[in-house]
């Protein structure tokens, strides 16, 4: 099995990031052996991408990027002025993960989470359509910038657009520097065969996330690890696994996900012991 890099989201800690939580975090991570810090971009005010590009390098950490879709950020079913506001906010996303070296941008670039509408197949169709023509702008400067714009599929509770891998693949056809986030807590709930669909999206896997079932620590759950990381492995994606999951000190995000109880003995937890067993399945 495939040893790659192992990363850690800022949001088990806190949300909204700032320049200081992150400097603090970096210093924590990278002590406990982490080799990527992942960072959400909730406002682009939030923290400086600059301060953050030199604060990773002086602890030898690399990064990814996620985006962020709170309402009123949509790219379907929604009026030109949100549409393009939204797209130039997923623009400067890339911006930013291009500054603090991160080749991905990762999130639901489609809907705001927990949006949800029904759709017939022929809206259905006519969504996927608008998506492709919104994501294109925001694609092109994404391959400017040697970036990958990583579309996640999120749970039914979350988004009625896309679930599954395989809607999310009919989604983005073929735009080009595009591809399908993973986040192994939507595919625990909507995939049948979460090997097998992984694998069906070989060659387009660009980012994934992991955590336990419960979205707590990795390994204290019931997912199949050593069939599930062979399944990444198959589809060639090469780079980090990120550990996601959330605090619940925020209630604005800990609504968001769900987040009702404590779901390990502490944050740090998540991470150190997420970060323990994902080695011990990757030799």
């Amino acid at each position: 099995m495939n040893r790659r890099p192992l990363g850690v989201n800022t949001w088990v800690w806190t949300s909204p990031l700032t320049d200081a939580t992150l400097a603090a975090l970096a210093a924590t991570v990278a002590g406990w052996g982490f080799d990527v810090l992942e960072l959400p971009v909730e406002d682009p005010d939030d923290w400086d991408p600059k301060r953050a590009a030199q604060v990773l390098a002086d602890h030898g950490l690399g990064a990814t990027v996620c985006l962020v879709m709170p309402p009123g950020r949509e790219l379907v079913a929604a009026d030109r002025a949100t549409i393009r506001s939204t797209q130039d906010y997923l623009r400067t996303v890339v911006d930013v993960a291009a500054t603090v070296g991160s080749t991905v941008i990762a999130g639901p670039a489609y809907a705001s989470v927990g949006r949800t509408w029904r759709l017939s197949p022929a809206e259905r169709a006519a969504a996927y359509a608008q998506l492709r023509e919104s994501l294109t702008p925001v694609v092109a400067h994404a391959g400017q910038a040697g970036v990958t714009v990583a579309v996640e599929p999120l749970n039914r509770y979350e988004t009625s657009l896309l679930n599954t891998i395989g809607q999310t693949l009919e989604a983005i056809g073929d735009l080009p520097h595009c591809g399908v986030a993973l986040d192994l807590y939507h595919q625990n709930i909507e995939e049948t065969d979460v090997p097998a669909a992984i694998r069906s999206a070989a060659g387009r896997v660009a980012h994934v996330q992991v955590c336990g079932n419960d979205r707590g620590t990795p390994g204290t759950d019931h997912l199949d690890w050593p069939a599930i990381l062979a399944a990444v492995d198959a589809t060639g994606y090469a780079g980090p696994l990120c550990i996601e999951s959330f605090t619940a000190e925020n209630a604005t995000i800990a609504t968001a996900a769900s987040i009702w109880r404590p779901l390990a003995t502490s944050q740090d937890a998540i991470a150190v012991d997420g970060l323990a067993f994902l080695r011990t399945v990757m030799p």
